[in-house]
């Protein structure tokens, strides 16, 4: 019985976990190398998910950089958002929109609700979210309208 109570616990400070994450590390060619699994209370998820944020956003960010200066004016990037619900994802799309600009739209997706944001990926775009500090507003946004950062989608080309 002790033994059961013990593997529910947080694996940074001990107590009740509540959340449990898995991940995969994968080779180059796409074959799983390893993969692991950590339990945390609600305090470190919500930590674990805003470093997990933070270090897609600067993913996206050097990623974006690198390609703006191959970009043409049709060329877009897709910021994606994971929605508890269709009122918290047609939310965050108007926020999105409203207060950045791009195309913003929520969709339905067998696992929930999906708000995908779109911008131009021209140089101009993310010269304006870099001088004008959009990621944490971007952040901040997400968390109140209780979405979660899921991922981005790039155009393929140049680099």
């Amino acid at each position: 019985m002790w033994g059961m109570m013990e593997q529910d616990l947080c694996d940074v400070c001990g107590r009740p976990a509540t959340h449990f994450v898995n991940s995969a590390h994968c080779f180059n060619d796409g074959r799983l190398g390893s993969s692991s699994s950590i339990k945390l209370c609600a305090v470190h998820a919500e930590m674990q998910e805003n470093v997990t944020a933070q270090a897609t956003l600067i993913s996206l960010l050097t990623s974006w950089r690198q390609l703006a200066a191959f970009a043409e004016p049709t060329d877009w990037v897709e910021v994606t958002f994971d929605a508890s619900d269709n009122a918290s994802a047609d939310r965050l799309a108007s926020d999105l929109k409203n207060g950045f600009g791009g195309n913003a739209a929520s969709e339905e997706w067998p696992g929930g609700w999906v708000v995908i944001w779109r911008l131009s990926a021209t140089a101009e775009t993310i010269d304006q979210w870099e001088c004008e500090g959009w990621s944490q507003r971007v952040l901040e946004l997400a968390r109140h309208n209780q979405c979660k950062l899921s991922g981005f989608a790039l155009p393929a080309r140049g680099v």
